[in-house]
C-alpha cells in the first residue's frame, strides 16, 4: 500500500492555492494528483525521460538539417539543369513523375474487385508521449 505525506500534500496545496489563485479544494486536488504520481513512479521514468530528451535534441538536429537542405534545394534550383557537384558530391532537385494506384477510387467503383485484391496487414504502432502532470 502507498503511504503518502499528508504534511506534504497540504504544505504543496497552500503553496498552489497562493501562487494559482485556486479554491483551497482544488489546490488540494492538485496536490494530491502530483504526490500520487510521485509516490507511484514508475522504474521506466529515468529511461523515458532521457528518451525524451534525446527526441528533442534529434528534433532540433533535423530542423537544423531541413534548413541545410532547403539551401541546397535552392541553389539546385538556380542551376540551369537543377544538378550541382563539387569535390566528393553531388546533389540534383529534379521532377520525378510516378504512377500510384488511387485506392480509394477504386474501392468507390470497383469495390468487389478491391476486395478481392486487397489483403489484410499487421503491424505495430509505438507512441511515447508526454502528458500533462498537475502543478
Amino acid at each position: 500500500m502507498k503511504k503518502y505525506n499528508v504534511k506534504e500534500i497540504m504544505v504543496a496545496a497552500h503553496e498552489i492555492r497562493k501562487t494559482g489563485g485556486v479554491t483551497m479544494s482544488e489546490a488540494l486536488k492538485t496536490a494530491w494528483g502530483v504526490a500520487k504520481i510521485k509516490v507511484g513512479a514508475n522504474p521506466m521514468d529515468d529511461k523515458v525521460q532521457e528518451y525524451f530528451r534525446r527526441l528533442e535534441a534529434a528534433d532540433k538536429a533535423m530542423k537544423a538539417l531541413e534548413e541545410i537542405k532547403a539551401e541546397i534545394q535552392a541553389a539546385c534550383l538556380e542551376s540551369p539543369d537543377f544538378c550541382l557537384s563539387g569535390f566528393g558530391w553531388n546533389a540534383s532537385f529534379k521532377e520525378v513523375t510516378s504512377n500510384r494506384l488511387d485506392s480509394k477510387a477504386l474501392k468507390a467503383d470497383y469495390a468487389d474487385l478491391y476486395k478481392q485484391y486487397s489483403r489484410p496487414q499487421t503491424s505495430r504502432r509505438f507512441l511515447c508521449k508526454p502528458v500533462a502532470v498537475p502543478a
